[in-house]
């Protein structure tokens, strides 16, 4: 049965090395068709802005991540007006303008804003929806791997060697999935809407020049052998990324390793 079908799920008991967790968020982050919504996005950026709020046994509570996902859609939807899902407003956009019809506001108001009932009652409204597809989607999008769901008890456990995974490398978890969520905002919607999200791209793809690198790593980290080939280096050495440019789009020392140029 599809991920999205499942009323559960537990997630595989397995060895997961950060290789392999780093191919599942490739796969999690690479473009697809099946990205009929932007949920996908929404949720993950929910599921990392709580990974520090999970209790003893590293579970979330669906009023938790839904809380969190209410909220960006509220902006995202009602302060800056961008479109969901192609070709037709996604179920959210429905249920969160109708929301707002009937509180009577003359204007969108931040969500912060409102009172607690009007929150809560988006954040029910929100999660009864949201919930039957994206949390087991994704459970199925990370190969059955990165928690285990109930939405009878309304909880995500987050697997250990995953959740260490996430919180070790969130910021760059962010950074990827900001930009896969604006790409596919910019498919869905018109460029008078998009304008500020291309900008922040553009600025992001400009990428400097990283021999002033060289000499840190070889002297302050002792990188004297390839990264890849273990080969000596010498006099002619270049700098590369080890999470790939493409996918985050800075550059950080944290993220550069030395390696034998290519002849």
């Amino acid at each position: 049965m599809a991920g999205y079908d499942l009323s559960e799920g537990e997630y595989l008991k397995r060895n997961l090395t950060d290789d392999d967790l780093s191919r599942i968020f490739a796969t999690i982050f690479s473009p697809s068709s099946r990205n009929t919504t932007s949920y996908k996005f929404g949720f993950i950026k929910s599921l990392l802005d709580n990974l520090y709020n999970v209790d003893s046994s590293l579970s979330l509570s669906f009023d938790t991540v839904f809380s969190t996902f209410a909220e960006s859609y509220w902006n995202l939807i009602l302060k800056y007006n961008l479109n969901q899902q192609s070709g037709k407003n996604a179920k959210i956009t429905t249920i969160l303008k109708g929301l707002f019809d009937s509180f009577g506001y003359d204007e969108v108001i931040p969500f912060e804003s409102l009172s607690n009932e009007q929150k809560l009652q988006i954040i029910k409204a929100v999660k009864v929806e949201c919930s039957k597809y994206v949390v087991g989607a994704l459970y199925d999008d990370s190969s059955r791997s990165m928690y285990s769901f109930s939405k009878k008890t309304k909880v995500i456990q987050f697997n250990p060697t995953v959740y260490k995974f996430m919180c070790t490398n969130k910021v760059m978890l962010e950074k990827v999935n900001y930009f896969e969520w604006s790409r596919f905002l910019e498919k869905v919607n018109s460029e008078e809407y998009t304008k500020l999200i291309s900008t922040k791209l553009d600025v992001s793809t400009q990428r400097s020049d990283l021999s002033m690198y060289r000499q840190i790593l070889y002297e302050e980290f002792e990188c004297h052998t390839c990264f890849y080939c273990g080969k000596s280096l010498k006099s002619k050495i270049h700098v590369d990324h080890f999470i790939p440019w493409s996918f985050v789009k800075e550059d950080r020392l944290y993220n550069f390793v030395r390696k034998v140029p290519i002849t």
